[in-house]
């Protein structure tokens, strides 16, 4: 029981409404996106928003559901973040397949890079695992915190690799993909972080205490990344084109370069094992 008053009941308290925030705002996020018909170029996105908007409102009700078990709400929690991870690698490999699309040059190059990258954390995941299984207080605990810790290293691994990837060829952004990748870098980074820190910590009053801090963590880095996925969203196309595609001008001439760098290259090389 906790007491009113207490340092558990604030964080308890500051949590939930973090927790509700974050719900209303991810609702508000999937009528922005319904509104704008942002579901025609990012449907995947869209349904990952209405999941985690409809599944965060079932945990919502489930909580304060008096027939509903402790064990029946892990279940919610664990199947509901399950299919947003599933989404999230989906939408990450879009957005990847998304920007290779208009340089042949180096898509075949790109793909294999991004199952290589993909194989390797899977290994490290895989090694984390084996070598540093946790110390949660249940077996079904401990099982679900290891799968999220590997999902959540394959989504960092396969982020780092689209930005890096994306910056040394110089492709370009379509500047809603970029906010779309940038929320999903820091919910996975820091929701990592958080269950690499859960994982360790044991069952008790401390821990408890403990919990309920990363819980409300948890929940304000899912606001975060809504935040971020929001303001894309609402923000007009003309000015985020302008940021995250500037105009540049030649060293010499002073006429601007091509959005793409990489085009002209791919007409020279067309030309040249053309027969």
């Amino acid at each position: 029981m906790i007491q009113r008053g207490s340092l558990m009941f604030s964080l308890f308290l500051a949590w939930h409404i973090v927790w509700f925030t974050r719900v209303t705002l991810s609702l508000i996020l999937l009528l922005v996106i319904i509104r704008r018909q942002l579901y025609k170029p990012f449907p995947l996105f869209t349904l990952h928003t209405a999941w985690i908007a409809l599944a965060g409102m079932g945990l919502v009700a489930m909580n304060y559901a008096p027939l509903v078990t402790g064990n029946q709400f892990f279940v919610g929690v664990a199947v509901s973040n399950s299919v947003e991870a599933i989404l999230a690698f989906a939408i990450i490999y879009q957005i990847f397949t998304q920007r290779l699309r208009h340089y042949p040059v180096v898509s075949d190059l790109g793909r294999s890079a991004f199952r290589i990258t993909t194989l390797i954390f899977v290994v490290i995941a895989v090694g984390l695992a084996w070598f540093e299984p946790g110390q949660a207080p249940s077996h079904w605990t401990s099982a679900y915190l290891i799968m999220q810790r590997t999902a959540r290293t394959l989504q960092c691994g396969q982020l780092v690799f689209l930005f890096l990837f994306c910056g040394y060829f110089r492709l370009s952004w379509r500047s809603r993909a970029f906010g779309i990748a940038l929320g999903f870098g820091i919910l996975t980074s820091t929701s990592l972080a958080i269950n690499a820190i859960h994982s360790q910590i044991a069952s008790g009053r401390v821990a408890n205490l403990n919990e309920h801090f990363l819980q409300m963590l948890n929940d304000s880095t899912y606001l975060i990344a809504v935040l971020v996925w929001l303001c894309y969203c609402l923000a007009p196309e003309e000015i985020l084109q302008r940021k995250h595609n500037p105009p540049r001008d030649g060293p010499a001439t002073g006429t601007p370069f091509p959005d793409h760098d990489l085009e002209p290259w791919n007409r020279e090389l067309e030309r040249l094992l053309a027969p």
